[in-house]
């Protein structure tokens, strides 16, 4: 894992991406949800690669006055990236000064899979995303959901983990009001362990290792 000093800043473009079935959708409503509860304007977004379980999907946020929920190439302030190809190919939407949250189990049935390609060594992926100059952090956000036995739960945690750094641009009482409220009844209880989980293990908390 490698870490840099938490902080807050203006963000306005948020981009959300992995692959189906890991809840990228959802996190992206909860955000949304969340910003609106404090009055924020926003607008989601939401793109679909292949529509079975290992094709890319992608949500957006863009915060504030405008017309549409679009993020263009290099606007993104920070990505939360729940696959770490997917956190590569989300690159087109960065610049210098985007930050990149990224969960660093990989997912074996990805479109490269699927395509009968290999999947190139974490390091590799990482390695990558750093020489673009772009503030990076990663976790093992799928060990820590299955921590409070919630493996659904990653998108919440991933959630936690943003918001533990201090690079959400909402208040961490407004995403627990909408965990507690959106989604399956069965899914809110564990959906909150995992995000406050997330929060403690950013803020030098208990890590679960791989």
């Amino acid at each position: 894992m490698s870490r840099t000093v938490p902080h807050r800043g203006a963000v306005r473009n948020v981009v959300l991406a992995g692959v189906g079935g890991q809840g990228v959708l959802s996190a992206t409503r909860i955000l949304g949800e969340a910003l609106r509860l404090e009055g924020r304007e926003v607008r989601l977004g939401q793109l679909h690669g292949l529509s079975q379980r290992g094709g890319s999907v992608e949500g957006t946020l863009r915060i504030g006055p405008g017309g549409t929920s679009r993020v263009g190439r290099g606007e993104a302030d920070l990505v939360l990236a729940l696959e770490p190809m997917e956190a590569l190919r989300a690159l087109r939407y960065c610049r210098p000064s985007t930050r990149m949250l990224v969960n660093r189990r990989r997912l074996p049935m990805t479109l490269l899979a699927l395509q009968g390609r290999p999947y190139p060594p974490l390091e590799e992926i990482l390695g990558g995303i750093r020489d673009a100059g772009l503030e990076l952090v990663d976790f093992d956000a799928q060990a820590l959901a299955r921590e409070v036995g919630a493996p659904r739960a990653l998108n919440a945690c991933m959630l936690g983990l943003a918001a533990g750094l201090s690079w959400l641009p909402v208040e961490t009482s407004s995403l627990v009001e909408v965990l507690r409220t959106m989604g399956p009844k069965a899914a809110r209880k564990p959906n909150v362990m995992a995000f406050q989980l997330g929060i403690q293990t950013a803020r030098g908390g208990t890590e679960v290792e791989s």
